[in-house]
């Protein structure tokens, strides 16, 4: 993965302005089936303590995983 530098600048319309940064990703696995969080979140060491909110850990876009939760997450 590579992250394209930031600028410097912050935008007042960041719909209609070109992005200042981006990801590019260099290898991308696609499942021919939906990864099932629930069934894996007391094997994940992302995910908090309260179970009731482990949506929480999914939602900043882009996250690194550690290989032990990466192999966990793949196994169906």
């Amino acid at each position: 993965m590579t992250v394209a530098p930031f600028n410097g600048r912050l935008s007042n319309n960041l719909l209609t302005e070109l992005p200042v940064r981006y990801l590019r990703f260099d290898s991308i696995m696609i499942y021919q089936s939906p990864v099932s969080f629930r069934a894996k979140l007391d094997e994940l060491s992302f995910v908090p303590q309260n179970r009731q909110k482990w949506g929480t850990s999914l939602q900043s876009g882009c996250r690194k995983v550690s290989r032990k939760d990466f192999n966990i997450l793949r196994e169906n």
